[in-house]
């Protein structure tokens, strides 16, 4: 159990009302109908009306009118609540695991692995991989030949990184030939991957995953991509061939975006968009095929006039 005096000397940015001395021993779900005072809860703006509400417990919440506040509730006011919750739940609820090598993984004797690293079941590490400190491998992926893994890397299970990509092209008889890819996958510091996702390795050079990107599950990442720092993909986005994410851009779900385009510097993609073209720095684009938000709103209203 934790007192909220440790939480609010540990974290910056929090603003208590209520009983320092109260201890909490658990984060739990947004409820009105909690009745364990141990108990944490976060409320984001949209449901800040339910403050009121609330009966129990000590609650993550934004700024509100005191004057709601109840007796039986502590509150930790700050301005993201969310990330708030998130640090809180880091460094006193979840034990990240720990370091170890499962019997069952197969690393080849090439391979240079860091310091603190965990290795899952089933793993298979092919020769000239390098991997850094503090790196996590889930159950079941593979990490194929010659793939650079820097520091603080978490993969998850049932990827494949830096296997062949999709590339054919006909012979004189019209027959597809296969291109073989001798390049390699480099993930950068601090990049998280999740769960049955596949990142092909580059034709002649590297697919790179810059650092702190984050990538959802069930992602595919064609050969020769390079994805800049602090992007986000998340599931079922399909990056095509050599295409370049910017930095800060936000690629929502199920995105399609077609190989060898250039999406800028903090762009959002909208869920289920269809990329054909290059988007310049700071657009939002929704829609198949996707175009720039306002151009989209204005091209459904006439249609709608028509």
């Amino acid at each position: 159990m934790i007192q909220l005096k440790e939480i609010i000397k540990e974290i910056e940015g929090i603003h208590l009302i209520g009983n320092k001395e109260e201890y909490v021993d658990k984060l739990i779900k947004l409820t009105t109908d909690n009745s364990d005072p141990h108990a944490i809860l976060w409320i984001n703006k949209t449901n800040n009306h339910l403050i009121r509400e609330i009966k129990s417990g000590t609650i993550i919440c934004e700024p509100f009118d005191e004057t709601f506040a109840n007796s039986d509730c502590n509150y930790l006011v700050c301005n993201n609540p969310r990330i708030i919750f998130q640090k809180i739940l880091v460094r006193y609820f979840y034990e990240k695991p720990q370091p170890s090598i499962a019997g069952t993984a197969i690393i080849n004797r090439s391979v240079v692995l860091g310091k603190n690293v965990y290795i899952g079941e089933n793993v298979v590490i092919e020769n000239g991989v390098s991997i850094g400190n503090n790196c996590s491998i889930g159950h079941n992926s593979v990490i194929k030949e010659n793939t650079i893994i820097k520091n603080d890397v978490v993969i998850g299970c049932n990827c494949v990184i830096g296997n062949v990509g999709f590339g054919y092209e006909k012979n004189e008889d019209g027959q597809y030939q296969f291109i073989p890819h001798i390049g390699n996958v480099i993930i950068d510091d601090k990049v998280e991957i999740g769960n049955c996702t596949v990142i092909d390795k580059g034709v002649l050079g590297s697919t790179h995953i810059k650092e702190n990107v984050k990538i959802d599950n069930l992602v595919h990442i064609a050969h020769g991509v390079i994805i800049e720092q602090n992007a986000l993909i998340i599931a079922n986005t399909m990056l095509g061939g050599s295409v370049t994410i910017g930095k800060n851009s936000w690629i929502a779900p199920s995105v399609t975006i077609k190989d060898n385009l250039l999406i800028g510097e903090d762009v959002t993609v909208g869920i289920g968009a269809v990329i054909t073209k290059n988007i310049p720095n700071k657009e939002t684009w929704v829609g198949n095929p996707g175009k720039e938000l306002t151009k989209f709103i204005e091209t459904n209203d006439k249609i709608k006039n028509l």
